[in-house]
């Protein structure tokens, strides 16, 4: 199994891991190898792109080897679940790993620790746009790599230094850095997976720098090394990048569609890591410069919002609204208006936000830029966090900020819904359409017309009320149950009419 990862043939690793794991399981009380079977196996599902089931195994082999007296097994273990959760959009987990995995190393004198932990870390730096970071422990890792003739090492050190320079604005150092890189992976083995990365890299610097015809060489090999390793992850980027330069070239339909296969292969991977997001916004503006592609353009800008928020990116965000509020689908001036009652919602705003009033208590600013931007649009907004964060405190706060301030806000815990009578409470029945049904009722979506609807523990409503929500979320049109009124209520059970609901805020949580 571990032969077959060095030579990139990770079906064969797989299959092979998968064997020694049964017998380590079953026949053998062996906790090394154990460890190590779990482990390889991991490593193959990783690169394969089956990322569940990697963190799986990562996890059980670091469990295997966290009852040896020595660490050095843990420690291998550890990092390999740590650049999985990084590219899984896991930020904080591979941080708090990687973190504890450094000092450890330092701790037990274990450098190619300490130097393949410091690079990881200054992966995720880069990630935080924290360049400072990122090249503190890029010093460290190169020193280390340097010293003790860490051939990999040096090589990731050369990456990462390139990706530190493009961050900073400086695409000739970075392609100098990215094509020392490369020489020294083909002379180290051919056709590697650092020889795919800086690749990919190259190319990107390539287009930044209109050398198109020679990003398109480098993406070309680096798009055919992923697919012989049938490596997900770094497939789906070479799409995404392959796209960029068709666009560059003027080749707009292989470009959009190149983007959206990138979108497509990642989002299957996981729908928060960061390579998502990158796929994401380049489709989104790409889409923007197309005539009639301005709904599907948002959606995408709103996807790599999310993720970009989740990994805690505000530079990215910032730029993610711009772009939204500049495609016409969404006017943040729409909401700086004077409301019914004589509040002047646009002075509250430009004098900044007071989250306490309420009741939110909170020092990160992207909650309250998230306040302030969207509050006073017609956006449906996602509010995501642990029970009792105040996801609802968010949604009151969104309502009393917005044109809807006197409409109903209207909550409801879809968790505590039953099946059978969850679709009657949003949706609404007429008298008789099911047993105990003696009169009509309202459905909460038509009760909150005109204002604010929350939808807490969405996710809890059955799968087929999820769909029906869909429609009213990208429609705001109900079909409702009651009686027409031009039935007066007269008229046949089941028919109904349909209405136009304004309830701009549906808030899912």
């Amino acid at each position: 199994s571990g032969l077959l990862l060095r030579t990139g043939d990770y079906e064969g690793a797989k299959a092979h891991g998968e064997a020694v794991v049964y017998f380590t399981t079953w026949e053998l009380d062996d906790k090394e190898l154990k460890g190590d079977a779990h482990n390889n196996l991991g490593l193959a599902l990783k690169n394969l792109g089956v990322w569940k089931e990697a963190e799986r195994h990562f996890k059980q082999a670091a469990d295997a080897f966290a009852s040896l007296d020595e660490g050095v097994h843990h420690l291998r273990v550890s990092l390999n679940l740590a650049i999985l959760l990084r590219k899984m959009g896991k930020i904080g987990d591979g941080s708090g790993i990687c973190q504890e995995g450094f000092r450890k190393s330092k701790q037990l004198g274990v450098p190619i620790g300490v130097c393949r932990y410091g690079l990881e870390l200054a992966n995720i730096a880069l990630i935080e746009r924290d360049l400072s970071g990122a090249a503190e422990y890029l010093r460290t890792a190169e020193h280390l790599a340097d010293t003790h003739g860490y051939q990999r090492e040096s090589i990731l050190a050369l990456e990462i230094g390139g990706d530190v320079s493009n961050i900073a604005g400086r695409p000739e150092e970075a392609l100098e850095t990215y094509l020392k890189g490369l020489d020294l992976a083909r002379a180290l083995i051919q056709d590697s997976d650092l020889e795919c990365e800086l690749l990919r890299r190259a190319a990107v610097m390539c287009l930044k720098m209109g050398r198109k015809g020679e990003g398109r060489t480098h993406i070309d090999r680096a798009l055919g090394l992923s697919e012989k390793s049938q490596d997900a992850y770094e497939h789906g980027i070479c799409l995404r990048i392959l796209g960029e330069l068709e666009l560059a070239q003027g080749l707009e339909g292989s470009g959009v569609a190149h983007l959206q296969e990138s979108v497509r292969e990642l989002t299957g991977l996981s729908p928060w890591c960061h390579a998502l997001a990158v796929s994401e916004l380049a489709l989104g503006e790409a889409l923007l410069r197309r005539s009639r592609s301005g709904a599907a353009a948002v959606q995408h800008l709103l996807d790599a919002r999310r993720i970009y928020s989740n990994l805690g990116v505000s530079t990215a965000i910032r730029k993610l609204d711009d772009l939204i509020f500049s495609s016409g689908t969404f006017s943040p001036n729409g909401g700086l208006e004077r409301s019914a009652a004589g509040v002047d919602i646009g002075a509250i705003l430009q004098s900044g936000l007071d989250t306490e009033q309420y009741g939110i208590m909170t020092e990160d600013e992207r909650i309250v830029g998230d306040l302030e931007r969207w509050g006073p649009t017609e956006a449906r907004v996602l509010v995501e966090g642990e029970t009792g964060v105040g996801k609802e405190l968010m949604a009151r706060a969104l309502h009393v900020m917005s044109r809807r301030r006197e409409g109903p806000f209207v909550a409801i815990d879809c968790g505590a819904l039953s099946e059978t009578l969850a679709d009657s409470e949003l949706f609404g029945h007429s008298k008789g359409a099911f047993t105990g049904a003696i009169k009509g009722r309202t459905g909460l979506i038509e009760a909150a017309n005109g204002g604010t609807l929350f939808l807490d523990e969405i996710g809890e409503l059955p799968e087929m009320l999820q769909v029906k929500l869909l429609r009213v979320l990208e429609n705001c049109v109900v079909r409702s149950r009651r009686p027409c009124d031009k039935c007066h209520g007269k008229g046949p059970v089941g028919r109904g009419r349909s209405r136009k609901v304004q309830t701009g805020s549906l808030l899912p949580a």
